[in-house]
């Protein structure tokens, strides 16, 4: 078996730039991700009841450590 990488040189910048992320975060941005997440814990655990839920299960501690 033989890999011939042609351009290698160049292997280093794409590798890079293939993972690079650029995010702008704002607090109404985040909040509203935060939202989001609440709301689907609480969907998910209207539909699976863990044996042993975490504290953070239960809504009132899961908003206020928000």
């Amino acid at each position: 078996m033989l890999l011939v990488l042609d351009e290698a040189h160049h292997i280093a910048d794409v590798a890079r730039d293939s993972l690079e992320v650029e995010a702008n975060i704002t607090l109404p941005h985040l909040t509203a991700q935060l939202d989001n997440f609440v709301r689907h814990i609480g969907h998910y655990l209207s539909q699976y009841c863990p044996v042993k839920p975490p504290k953070l299960a239960k809504a009132n501690h899961l908003i206020r450590h928000r």
